[in-house]
């Protein structure tokens, strides 16, 4: 019996959160990302003990990472395949899961990891899991009760 799920990460059943069905395990699914955000939101993230721009970017659905930020990390095929906002692909090496904090506070993510990209992105999958609430006068993105300081294009 094979396993499905949610596309977007959530669990193992059809999605309230992205309303799509789930698909069999294993089966390759397209996702779109902007990687050019409307409005640029940042944070800084530590990754391997290394302080990295992060990208808030709710119009990517899966979080991406570039290689040269993770050289070590270890990868399995993923089963997403990445279009850009011009349909062109965007290659993919593999995802991973990711631990990084942001202002003292522990997170993880899914990431797709990409030769193709400079930065770390973490998109509307990740933002949706964590429950972001965006206060864009204060400059803050809260996660319950986590709060981190964000700022504008860099």
């Amino acid at each position: 019996m094979s396993m499905t799920r949610c596309p977007c990460g959530f669990g193992a059943y059809d999605c309230d959160q992205c309303k799509e069905p789930a698909t069999e395990q294993g089966e390759d699914k397209s996702v779109s990302c902007s990687l050019v955000s409307l409005t640029r939101i940042y944070v800084m993230a530590n990754v391997f003990g290394k302080p990295i721009q992060c990208l808030l970017d709710s119009r990517c659905e899966c979080s991406v990472i570039a290689r040269s930020l993770v050289p070590n990390a270890r990868l399995v095929r993923s089963r997403y395949n990445l279009s850009v906002a011009n349909k062109t692909n965007l290659p993919i090496l593999g995802d991973t899961d990711l631990h990084f904090t942001m202002d003292g506070h522990e997170f993880e993510a899914n990431v797709l990891v990409s030769l193709a990209i400079d930065d770390f992105l973490l998109g509307s999958d990740w933002l949706v899991k964590n429950g972001a609430k965006w206060d864009f006068a204060a400059s803050t993105i809260s996660f319950g009760d986590q709060v981190v300081h964000a700022f504008g294009v860099r």
